[in-house]
């Protein structure tokens, strides 16, 4: 049986109510006894002709790019590849969920320079099992680096930045209809989406501060003005959720203010910690810091300390490309490094809570390096894929 038939047989299954996923957390947010993590099983793996360097799952879907640039499709027992020629090479995947497309990014052999092309292709001709090249999006917007595509799911937005002005856009993720052009681009030195929000970070700033606007993400118009004093360090993040604007510069502590009230708030056991090593989850208004040891600390959105726990993976693991990090559900998905006395593993864990939910058996014999993961929120399976091109299906489910 293949990893195909995996899929299909997911399809049929009667409920998914008593996965590992909704029952540890409902245990842990009752600080329940302690409990026995569940056992990640192999359920299929197959060979692809290439390395997987991008999985993503939607609609019973399994999509992988793989490392040549090739994009499969894989439902039921059908493999499709999505590539429309030969001549295209696959950057990067993202499935929509709000319109049930799959939206690739892609270089053509025929252009001269390597422009990024980006279309969406509708679920339902995917299923047909023959390759489409779907709608056309951003069309006359150069979206090559530094300019990017950033799809924002809690906004329903996608956030264009073309080159060569650096003009940021803002579009429409179900309809991909434009909504509206930002002003004043030359002046913006960062732009990040935030719910409900844009927070720009402009190029005026002075040394001694730091200037910032808040625009509604819907309109565009600007709600508030930031003017924050700030050290001659490196700035290394900042970040606004809500009212809570967060910010941290090298070599000194997070700090933390509320930009109606102006209280601010350092968090001292966070000076040293890079930036990488700070998780937001907006939904539950924490921050998890995870120090260089593995040890993690849970704050409030307030800086109150909430909990600790130790991450026997480390952040060097957690934060780099064979990882994933599911916001909804509060997971993490990662494989751990082997090492002499360790052999390499799949982990599912809860990151508020450190625990484990499920782990899969020793990789034996695995040489290869794993590049990519996706977990399916709706069977709670995860996918991995290595550089030799082998695709695994980790699954926990069971029967009722």
């Amino acid at each position: 049986m293949s990893v195909f038939r995996h899929v299909l047989e997911r399809q049929v299954r009667p409920t998914v109510r008593h996965t590992l996923y909704h029952d540890t957390t409902r245990r842990n947010e009752h600080r329940a006894s302690p409990h026995r993590s569940r056992s990640l099983s192999l359920a299929r793996q197959v060979r692809l002709q290439a390395g997987v360097a991008e999985i993503t799952c939607g609609g019973n879907v399994v999509f992988c790019r793989l490392e040549d640039g090739v994009c499969l499709a894989m439902h039921g027992t059908a493999r499709v590849e999505l590539n429309t020629s030969r001549g295209e090479c696959v950057r990067s995947i993202y499935f929509n969920h709000t319109n049930e497309s799959i939206i690739l990014m892609s270089t053509w052999d025929k252009d001269c320079l390597p422009d990024l092309h980006c279309r969406s292709v509708p679920l339902r001709y995917v299923l047909r099992r023959k390759p489409v090249s779907g709608t056309t999006l951003f069309d006359g917007e150069s979206v090559n680096w530094p300019g990017f595509v950033e799809f924002d799911e809690d906004n329903r937005k996608i956030l264009t930045a073309s080159v060569p002005a650096m003009t940021y856009k803002l579009w429409d993720l179900k309809t991909y209809e434009l909504l509206y052009s930002i002003g004043n681009c030359d002046l913006i030195q960062e732009i990040k989406t935030s719910p409900g929000i844009l927070l720009v970070r402009w190029k005026i700033n002075t040394p001694s501060s730091l200037t910032l606007s808040v625009l509604a993400i819907d309109t565009g118009h600007v709600v508030l003005d930031i003017n924050l004093p700030i050290s001659r360090q490196r700035l290394d993040f900042v970040e606004l959720f809500d009212d809570v604007l967060f910010f941290k510069q090298e070599r000194h502590p997070l700090v933390i203010t509320n930009v109606r009230t102006g209280y601010s708030h350092h968090v001292p056991a966070t000076r040293h910690i890079p930036a990488p090593n700070f998780v937001f989850l907006a939904e539950r208004k924490v921050v998890l810091v995870i120090g260089c040891s593995g040890l993690v600390r849970v704050f409030t959105f307030a800086g109150a300390l909430l909990s600790t726990f130790t991450q026997r993976t480390t952040p060097s693991v957690l934060y780099e490309s064979h990882a994933h990090v599911s916001g909804a559900t509060e997971l993490i998905v990662s494989c751990s490094r082997p090492t002499a006395t360790a052999p390499s593993r799949v982990c599912v864990r809860d990151l508020l809570h450190g625990v484990v939910l499920a782990e899969s058996p020793p990789l034996a014999g695995t040489s290869d390096a794993t590049l990519s993961f996706a977990f399916d929120r709706t069977s709670g399976d995860v996918y991995s894929g290595d550089a030799g091109g082998l695709l695994r299906v980790w699954s926990c489910w069971q029967s009722t």
